[in-house]
């Protein structure tokens, strides 16, 4: 899930079989930011967290390159910055209904 986060600069969230047949189970619930996990439990109950919206904008909002903004470990920019429309404007015309 974590890299779901990374990957969209979104907040993610996941239970996975958190209780089985005995009342326990290996599962886990999460919460992640594209900066970190900003929560975690393998017990059942209601998981919070604060999630920054701003921050997540801020995020978007910069110009994709290697370096980490406001000193936390996160890629900012956005996949639509490495989008090329002259590789695929050929295939496109060549095959109608996909552009």
């Amino acid at each position: 899930m974590r890299a779901r986060a990374v990957e969209n600069l979104a907040y993610t969230a996941t239970c996975q079989n958190l209780i089985g047949e005995e009342g326990e189970g290996p599962g886990l619930a999460m919460i992640c930011s594209p900066e970190g996990v900003l929560a975690e439990s393998t017990s059942e109950g209601l998981l919070v967290a604060d999630c920054d919206l701003g921050r997540i904008r801020f995020l978007r909002a910069q110009e994709d390159g290697p370096r980490f903004p406001g000193g936390k470990a996160c890629k900012a920019g956005v996949l639509w910055q490495w989008y090329r429309p002259e590789l695929y404007s050929r295939q496109a015309a060549a095959r109608p209904g996909l552009g």
